[in-house]
């Protein structure tokens, strides 16, 4: 029996036994404090365990994807393909708002459209700055992720009963 399905099982077999319940068997209303604590404790670790696997099995199917050079097909119209995820931060906000103020003439309003909780609207920043400007300002970074949408390279779920047909 592999991992995979030897900790399907597992989950299978305890998912069989919540069946039905509304809850009222986990916790007996009689148990002791400490049993019902150690048992949060251990279902807080099975949690990260689940998550860290659902991450790392991820991982491995760009890889199987990318080995294969096809996506994984779970019927029904839906699929998962790899796809690229992005993330742009700035380099350097003191530097950065000196440009965007200048590119805007002076007016600390050009400064204040930019900004957002990451400090600098990356997007309202690139339609005001230089290209190379923007460059020096800001880094792009991207990585390998499970998500549903558009087709990049990282593993995403796609729904095509949700889609608009292909000509």
């Amino acid at each position: 029996m592999s991992k995979l399905e030897s900790g399907t099982s597992a989950v299978v077999h305890v998912l069989q036994e919540l069946e039905g319940s509304e809850g009222e068997d986990l916790v007996p209303l009689d148990a002791h404090n400490d049993e019902v604590v150690q048992m949060l404790g251990r279902l807080e670790i099975l949690k990260a365990l689940a998550t860290a696997m659902h991450k790392a099995y991820k991982d491995a199917c760009v890889g199987w994807i990318e080995h294969n050079g096809k996506d994984l097909d779970a019927g029904a119209g839906i699929r998962f393909y790899a796809g690229v995820e992005k993330k742009t931060v700035c380099v350097n906000i003191g530097d950065c708002c000196e440009a965007i103020l200048k590119a805007g003439g002076g007016e600390m309003t050009a400064i204040y459209r930019c900004l957002s909780s990451s400090a600098v609207k990356h997007g309202e920043a690139k339609k005001v700055l230089e290209p190379k400007v923007w460059d020096k300002h800001f880094l792009v970074e991207e990585k390998p992720v499970l998500k549903e949408g558009k087709i990049k390279k990282q593993l995403i779920k796609v729904d095509e009963r949700f889609t608009k047909p292909q000509s």
